[in-house]
């Protein structure tokens, strides 16, 4: 077994969870299962769901980037380091 990020276990939860959204669960109930596996500290798990959850929020943060160039939209935008926060 692999360590660190690398671990099936953390892989296997990404994928998951990836599965999850794609099938149009919430972000919520995704939030909700987070919490009630760090509760019970099953660590790897709650790795692999919020490394699912951050990928998401840079792709839909990319997402709205590239429709805010489209229309000439980009100039309004202002970012901080606190809007990165999940």
């Amino acid at each position: 077994m692999k360590k660190g990020l690398n671990n099936e276990k953390i892989y296997d939860y990404f994928l998951l969870v990836m599965y999850e959204l794609e099938n149009k669960e919430r972000i919520e109930d995704i939030n909700k299962m987070l919490i009630e596996y760090e509760r019970k500290e099953l660590y790897l798990e709650c790795a692999g769901i919020l490394r699912a959850l951050e990928w998401v929020a840079f792709q839909q943060l990319t997402n709205l980037i590239i429709e805010f160039k489209e229309y000439g939209l980009y100039r309004d935008i202002k970012i901080s380091r606190e809007s990165f926060r999940v």
